[in-house]
């Protein structure tokens, strides 16, 4: 089975005083803003396709990089620094299934706290169990494969057409789930960090 590993990114943020034409003895006085404040207002919300993901949206004035950690069940984790921008889409995914998170948003010299409790994983995913969970001797990451119910289907009657891409942690517990209308037979990843599905005869 594929890995998926945790990306990690660091933003240098350099505060430039651009020169102006003109007398030199003005320029001199000038003062210059190196303080790194930044005002910071963050909202997080539901996932418009996932009951266990979360959406941040985050404003900064002046524009500036943010840095998500998220703190709960199973571990805390870092959501990569974004590009300078004053306004910020963030999805939050890795959390657990009716979980309670902490996740602190932080941008220059400001930062702000939020709480969020995920749902709970869709009534027709098929059931995971590890049976084996030796996180000593893992990799960093999560294991992502594809489901799809085995349920018998009635002699005549055409097989239910949907299946998920799945991500789990290292004990085995569900943090990221894709529903799409094919049954999944097999996903890997690629370089670039995107997935690859087989469904039927088709590449998604």
């Amino acid at each position: 089975m594929p890995r998926w590993t945790r990306a990690a990114a660091a933003v240098l943020l350099v505060v430039v005083a651009a020169a102006c034409s003109g007398d030199d003895d003005d320029d001199a006085g000038a003062p210059v803003d190196d303080t790194g404040e930044v005002a910071l207002e963050a909202t997080v919300g539901e996932h418009p396709t996932s009951a266990i993901a979360a959406v941040l949206e985050v404003t900064t004035d002046p524009a500036a990089s943010v840095t998500v950690t998220v703190d709960g069940p199973g571990g805390g984790f870092e959501i990569p620094a974004t590009e300078e921008a004053a306004t910020h889409r963030i999805p939050v995914v890795g959390m657990r299934a009716e979980s309670d998170y902490t996740l602190e948003v932080s941008a220059g010299s400001a930062a702000q706290t939020l709480t969020w409790t995920t749902g709970a994983l869709p009534e027709d995913l098929p059931p995971v169990t590890a049976a084996v969970a030796e996180t000593a001797r893992m990799q960093p990451g999560y294991t992502v494969f594809n489901a799809f119910a085995w349920d018998a289907v009635p002699e005549g009657a055409p097989p239910p057409d949907a299946g998920f891409i799945l991500a789990v942690d290292g004990e085995g517990q569900v943090v990221w789930y894709q529903r799409l209308s094919h049954q999944i037979l097999d996903v890997d990843t690629t370089s670039r960090g995107t997935f690859i599905a087989t469904a039927g005869e088709a590449l998604l």
